[in-house]
């Protein structure tokens, strides 16, 4: 069975039998409020019966099938779309994202490499030249981006 909170209308799927027939306190999860929730009796009225005990073809009985799996297939649409949410919300990283993340990544590098430039000069002569060589670059671009916007 499928209950929604009075407050914060959030949905939650609880088992039929957990709920006896006076009624049961639930508490909301998420905004803990608390209500008193009776469980969903499905009444059959006589004529129902009386017709259970009629020959039927089976052309009806796949029809009543296909009810009895109606109220089953709601619940598999209703967590298909919780997950549907959760996998959009993991999609939202985009191009832009992955670029940024990537220019923080080389920066750090070199932040790191500069820290420790004394030691991993030790180990590869000349590193300190690389670095060097890299600042330059950097500034090259910096000096080219300046002059484009001046041209503007």
């Amino acid at each position: 069975m499928i209950i929604e909170c009075q407050n914060c209308n959030k949905k939650f799927d609880l088992e039929d039998k957990l709920i006896p027939l006076k009624g049961r306190l639930l508490q909301c999860g998420f905004c803990h409020s608390q209500w008193h929730q009776l469980p969903n009796i499905i009444t059959s009225s006589p004529k129902e019966k009386v017709i259970d005990k009629v020959d039927i073809s089976n052309e009806e009985v796949k029809e009543k099938d296909e009810v009895k799996e109606q109220p089953t297939k709601k619940k598999k649409k209703i967590k298909s779309k919780a997950r549907d949410k959760q996998e959009f919300k993991n999609k939202n990283i985009g191009f832009f994202s992955y670029i940024f993340i990537f220019l923080i990544s080389i920066i750090a590098f070199f932040l790191i490499a500069e820290t420790f430039e004394y030691q991993i000069n030790n180990i590869f002569p000349n590193f300190g030249n690389y670095i060097i060589y890299v600042y330059e670059t950097l500034n090259n671009i910096l000096i080219l981006i300046n002059d484009l916007f001046k041209s503007y």
